[in-house]
């Protein structure tokens, strides 16, 4: 066994197979989530490889809304990165869903972009707390880890599916004659649409990945 190997439930109808396309092997782009109790979320971030000092305003004004997107050399979540979605996403977000004198509290997984002190900085200044969970713990205790990333990469699996069943979309993917700009235009929808469908068709309680690593915050702050 090795990272090189796919692992699947037996008897399973559909199998991811990790693979790299031609002009593919590094990291294409990775998912920043952040997300409360409740309906209403901050919008989740995509990092894609790259300076991003050469994107047209005309793919920029096809990127989902709903995402906010962000360039990293490696598409990795550095401390500018996150310093960047945390400025611009979450305490805007903490601002309009709470007031600025209720205290807040955001669980970390020690992500080392998440330890700095800038990140703590900004987090202040929206009277938010930061709360380091326990290393090697974030498969049990982190409420991301607990579903939610596994359910938004499946309902953007099937943004994807849906998108190849379309036209001649399978022909043009396998052929790599779609471009670098529209992966990322198509991603930004992928991602934009599958956090609309966990958190606005009502077939999903946000609340119990929280309750299931026992981590519930009440709307109360209780």
């Amino acid at each position: 066994m090795s990272l090189n190997d796919t692992y699947e439930i037996e008897g399973s109808k559909e199998v991811w197979i990790q693979q790299n396309e031609a002009g593919m092997d590094k990291r294409f782009c990775t998912l920043e989530l952040c997300f409360h109790p409740g309906q209403n979320q901050p919008r989740p971030g995509v990092v894609f490889r790259g300076k991003g000092k050469r994107i047209s305003a005309v793919e920029k004004a096809l990127w989902d809304p709903r995402v906010f997107v962000m360039f990293q050399e490696n598409a990795w979540v550095d401390r500018a990165t996150n310093d960047n979605y945390t400025k611009h996403v979450i305490c805007p977000f903490m601002l309009e869903e709470h007031p600025l004198e209720e205290d807040k509290v955001m669980f970390c997984d020690n992500l080392e972009a998440q330890t700095t002190q800038s990140f703590l900085d900004l987090l202040h200044e929206v009277n938010c707390s930061r709360y380091l969970q326990p290393p090697e713990s974030t498969d049990q205790i982190q409420a991301v880890d607990a579903g939610l990333g596994r359910l938004t990469k499946f309902q953007v699996g099937r943004q994807f599916d849906d998108w190849m069943d379309k036209e001649d979309n399978l022909q043009k993917w396998e052929d790599g004659k779609i471009t670098a700009s529209e992966k990322r235009i198509l991603i930004t929808k992928w991602v934009g649409e599958a956090w609309e469908i966990i958190f606005k068709s009502g077939k999903y309680d946000p609340d119990k990945f929280f309750e299931h690593t026992g981590c519930l915050l009440t709307l109360d702050g209780i």
